[in-house]
C-alpha cells in the first residue's frame, strides 16, 4: 500500500501501478483498496488510458458505496475530485466543471464541519476551564471568609 501510494504521489506511474496492481491482490482491507483504486486511476489519467481509469475509478466508488461510515468523507469525495480530471482528460469540460464543483462543495461542508466541532469543543473546554477557575476563586473566598470570621473572634476575645 505505502510504496504504490508512494509511487503514485512521486509522478513514478508506471512503477505506482505495478505495485498498487500487487497490492489489490492481497488480502487488504477494502477501505484501503479503495485508496489505491483512486491512485490507480490518477496515474492512468496522466498515462492517457482512460477507460482503465475509469474503470479503477468505478471501482473505488463502489467500494465507498458499501462503507457507510466513509460517506462524504475526504476519502470518499475524492473520486469527483479524480472523475473531474478524467472528465478533463476525455474532453468533457462541462462535466469536469460539474464534478468540480461539486467536490470543492463539499469539501466546504466537510471543512465547515470540523471548524464548528473544533469550536464546540474550544468551546467546552473553555467552558469548563472557567468553572474550575470559578471554583478556585470560591475555595479562597471561602478561607478568607474564614480567616475574617476567626479574626474577628479573637479580637472579641
Amino acid at each position: 500500500y505505502g510504496l504504490g501510494m508512494s509511487f503514485a504521489e512521486k509522478g513514478d506511474c508506471q512503477q505506482a501501478i505495478i505495485v498498487i496492481d500487487r497490492a489489490l491482490q492481497l488480502d487488504g482491507l477494502i477501505d484501503y483498496d479503495a485508496e489505491l483504486l483512486k491512485r490507480k486511476a490518477q496515474c492512468l489519467i496522466a498515462l492517457n488510458e482512460l477507460e482503465q481509469a475509469e474503470q479503477a475509478l468505478k471501482r473505488a466508488s463502489d467500494i465507498f458505496a458499501q462503507l457507510p461510515e466513509l460517506t462524504n468523507t475526504r476519502w470518499q469525495i475524492e473520486v469527483d475530485k479524480i472523475a473531474s480530471s478524467l472528465a478533463f482528460a476525455q474532453g468533457d469540460g462541462n462535466k469536469a466543471y460539474q464534478l468540480l464543483l461539486a467536490y470543492h462543495e463539499k469539501n466546504n461542508a466537510l471543512l465547515e464541519a470540523k471548524s464548528s466541532e473544533r469550536l464546540a469543543k474550544l468551546r467546552t473546554n473553555l467552558e469548563m476551564e472557567r468553572q474550575g477557575v470559578e471554583s478556585s476563586l470560591l475555595k479562597q473566598r471561602a478561607k478568607v471568609l474564614k480567616l475574617q470570621v476567626e479574626q474577628q473572634e479573637q479580637s472579641q476575645a
